[in-house]
């Protein structure tokens, strides 16, 4: 998470579970890294990070929101 004092905003927040940590241990051959298109009532993008399972599944290994899509925010 980072907080920008001098502007008064979140600026990132990353989310991941210990359960979504063990699934990418177990399944990380094939990871997807997807951002929503526009940003939520929060002014900010959702950056979802998801793998396939053995069963051809999709799983969710994290999730983020960032002030915006640039590469250096990632």
């Amino acid at each position: 998470m980072r907080y920008v004092l001098d502007q008064n905003r979140l600026e990132k927040l990353i989310f991941l579970s210990k359960r979504m940590k063990t699934f990418y241990g177990a399944f990380h051959d094939v990871i997807f890294v997807d951002t929503t298109f526009s940003k939520n009532r929060f002014n900010m993008v959702m950056l979802d990070i998801v793998g396939v399972d053995q069963y051809g599944h999709n799983i969710l290994f994290g999730f983020a929101l960032l002030s915006d899509s640039k590469e250096a925010k990632f």
